[in-house]
């Protein structure tokens, strides 16, 4: 392919022209409103400049691309293309409203791709004579930084035609995951309990949204927290796709919006561009406090019982310190003194401390035991709290305080997402190795859902899913049939 046209001068619309014109394609941008494309050029231009400055592109190359850059007077302007990508804002009669126009002007042999990242590639095609010649191309924004897009195949797609997108964006130095139209495709399905499931937990009392951010950040291992990425997408736009896959899952109550994300936008509280979202920017800027468990004296010894309650690399890590282990303990876990710490399995710490003189202190979930520099943890028992974080405390880790509740704060969340990411698995979205790849490279994910969830086991992942159902909402947290498949170690 030679020629690209895209519709929609807007930032993803000027960030794809820009990469494809980086990779040698002439490029021709076209906006319905006057002077946005010749607008869009320009500002590909600027940011061309400060790349040459900073030595990030090459003057000359930097001089290629700009003269690969086009402006169209109107859609026609585009018959030439081989290949047209829409980059219109998602709107489903615009999008069918462009596609219809499209197949009047460019060639029978043209693909005709969609931007789209949550609407379905079916439907945009639906009333086309030649939909087997429209696919999605998702890219993820900023386009020329970001590395994965989903190749999204509509119910008519050619093979061929996904394929060849396929490869073209591989030439781009993309990394391009194959995937079956549905509602978010790969990214925007798994993803949805990152958000959703954080505000539930704030919204219940488990944590407030600071406690939640430094919890997925120092113990799950994520680039950002849900609340300070909210704050930075724009709480509307996160609103405006959890709205959209919500309606396209016919309203499924696992994908319900929150309503304070809805109070949020009709009072104008958008994030950082609004000055105010979940937390306060500018002059009103006070950064919270997560909830810190105060440290209780040190210890120099701890007793672990048949098991280790799943914290066997706190174990490894009281070695490494000269704290003594010794075995002999009746129930699984970790005593320190007077109290017992045990991984998060979906039982409360209540339930754990039932039948037993000594209380439980239920751990949340990390990435890596082995290096995390912080960690939930909550008891039934408040005075057995300062114990477990001195303990903690003694081995590099400083506790964060939650609510007692079935799941608690990672350990709910994450297990969500390995769920999802399943039930894509199980549904044909995509390949386990794609869903992983998308989460990683379009969503920053330490690692891959359905590789985490491997390395817990099934098992772990399986009961804390079961138990979360019977506290909480089965049809919301019951692991789905195919888990165990999914998380298999053949691929």
């Amino acid at each position: 392919m030679e020629k690209i046209g895209i519709v929609g001068a807007g930032t993803m619309g000027g960030g794809i022209g820009q990469v494809a014109a980086a990779h040698g394609h002439l490029v021709t941008l076209y906006d319905s409103q006057p002077g946005a494309a010749e607008a869009m050029i320009q500002g590909i231009i600027q940011r061309l400049e400060r790349w040459t400055i900073s030595g990030r592109v090459d003057e000359g190359d930097a001089k290629a691309i700009i003269d690969r850059l086009s402006f169209a007077a109107s859609l026609e302007g585009l018959a030439a293309s081989e290949l047209v990508i829409e980059a219109v804002s998602e709107d489903l009669p615009l999008k069918q409203k462009v596609f219809a126009a499209l197949e009047e002007i460019v060639g029978t042999e043209t693909i005709i791709a969609s931007n789209t990242s949550s609407l379905s590639i079916t439907e945009i095609a639906a009333g086309l004579r030649s939909p087997e010649r429209v696919v999605g191309m998702h890219f993820f924004n900023p386009a020329p930084i970001m590395k994965l897009v989903e190749i999204v195949s509509g119910d008519l797609t050619n093979p061929d035609v996904a394929k060849r997108c396929f490869d073209l964006v591989r030439g781009w130095d993309k990394h391009p995951v194959m995937c079956h139209s549905h509602p978010g495709f790969v990214g925007n399905f798994v993803n949805r309990p990152f958000y959703l499931e954080a505000v539930r937990i704030r919204e219940e009392g488990i944590a407030d949204e600071r406690t939640i951010d430094e919890l997925m950040v120092r113990a799950a291992g994520f680039r950002m927290g849900p609340f300070e990425l909210m704050d930075l997408v724009g709480v509307d736009v996160n609103l405006a796709v959890s709205e959209a896959v919500w309606n396209a899952l016919g309203r499924d109550p696992r994908f319900e919006p929150s309503g304070v994300q809805r109070t949020m936008v009709k009072l104008g509280k958008l994030g950082r561009k609004s000055g105010h979202g979940f937390y306060p920017y500018g002059d009103l800027n006070v950064s919270p406090r997560p909830r810190i468990v105060p440290p209780g004296a040190s210890t120099t010894s701890i007793r672990i019982g048949p098991t280790s309650g799943g914290l066997h690399e706190l174990v490894d890590r009281a070695r490494a310190n000269d704290i003594v282990v010794n075995t002999g303990a009746e129930i699984d876990g970790i005593e320190v003194d007077d109290v017992r710490l045990t991984l998060s399995d979906g039982f409360t710490a209540r339930e754990h401390t039932m039948g037993s003189a000594i209380p439980a202190v239920l751990v949340d979930w990390a990435h890596d035991l082995s290096t995390t520099s912080s960690l939930g943890i909550a008891s039934d028992v408040p005075r057995a709290l300062p114990s477990a974080a001195g303990f903690l405390h003694q081995i590099g880790i400083e506790a964060l305080h939650l609510n007692d509740s079935s799941g608690l704060v990672v350990g709910r969340i994450m297990s969500s997402l390995i769920n999802l990411a399943a039930e894509a698995h199980a549904k044909n979205v995509a390949s386990r190795e794609d869903i992983d790849t998308a989460m990683l490279l379009g969503f920053n994910y330490p690692e891959g859902p359905l590789s985490w969830g491997r390395r817990l086991g099934p098992g772990v992942v399986h009961a804390i899913l079961r138990h979360m159902g019977d506290h909480l909402d089965k049809g919301r947290y019951g692991p789905t049939e195919e888990l165990e498949a999914a998380l298999a170690t053949s691929t």
